[in-house]
């Protein structure tokens, strides 16, 4: 995580989900790419302007992948929720 504020934060949430494909006939759905849960601990505080290493997320492909997907690049959207840390 990297936080561009000059104070602390606090991320209280951490989400992925698939936002595209290099494959123009493999569509970025389950079907064919799961992303799970966020794994890792949270609240997770990060310094102002500073970074912090946060969890991972474990990405599968299903037997219901559909052929046009082989040597398919998923690129993934992460989104995250964070309040000002204060002590």
């Amino acid at each position: 995580m990297t936080n561009p504020f000059p104070f602390a934060i606090t991320v209280r949430s951490v989400e992925a989900r698939v936002a595209s494909t290099s494959k123009r006939r493999c569509r970025p759905v389950a079907a064919n790419l799961r992303v799970g849960s966020y794994l890792g601990t949270l609240p997770l505080s990060v310094p102002g302007r500073g970074r912090r290493t946060a969890g991972e997320f474990e990405v599968t492909m299903p037997n219901t992948v559909v052929d046009t997907c082989k040597k398919a690049t998923f690129r993934l959207a992460f989104t995250a929720t964070a309040t000002r840390a204060y002590r």
